[in-house]
């Protein structure tokens, strides 16, 4: 019979670090998949207004929602670290965007699509609302379970 010591705990397993993970790859995907439906089957121009996006040429677009849906398929098919940095690392380069080409004043960005599901996250500061992916990210990334470290290998020396 285990005793409650030996039984490994859901921490252990890195249950909190996959469902926030998830999470996130379920973002991007939902972020990619947008974008690539609204480019095959475009929305009505009155069914929303001008956005940040809509600025950029249409192969950048494609490129950047290819991209997110890779980065939401990596994840969830466990290159979940590298998915996370490569994640911080685009929420890096939209930010960077967002400081080059700014938006103008109370213009929707655009990331997200114009799906009603999401629609209310697009309407929050671009920046804040990548400062709180990011944050996700690097909270993911904290929750990832330790793997045991290293001990060196013990040789002996016969001589």
């Amino acid at each position: 019979m285990l005793s409650s010591l030996n039984k490994p705990s859901y921490r252990s397993w890195g249950v909190p670090h996959i469902v926030v993970a998830v999470g996130i790859a379920l973002i991007w995907l939902w972020a990619g998949l947008s974008k690539l439906t609204e480019i095959i089957k475009p929305v009505a121009p009155v069914a929303h207004p001008a956005r940040w996006a809509d600025q950029f040429p249409e192969p950048l677009l494609v490129t950047v929602a290819c991209v997110e849906v890779l980065l939401g398929f990596a994840i969830c098919a466990g290159f979940r670290k590298r998915g996370l940095i490569a994640g911080i690392v685009l929420l890096s380069a939209f930010c960077a965007a967002l400081v080059i080409w700014p938006p103008l004043p109370a213009q929707p960005c655009g990331c997200l699509g114009s799906f009603t599901l999401m629609s209310g996250l697009d309407s929050a500061a671009p920046e804040t609302r990548n400062l709180f992916f990011a944050s996700l990210h690097l909270f993911a990334l904290a929750l990832m379970p330790r793997s045991a470290p290293v001990e060196p290998k013990q040789t002996t020396s016969w001589r």
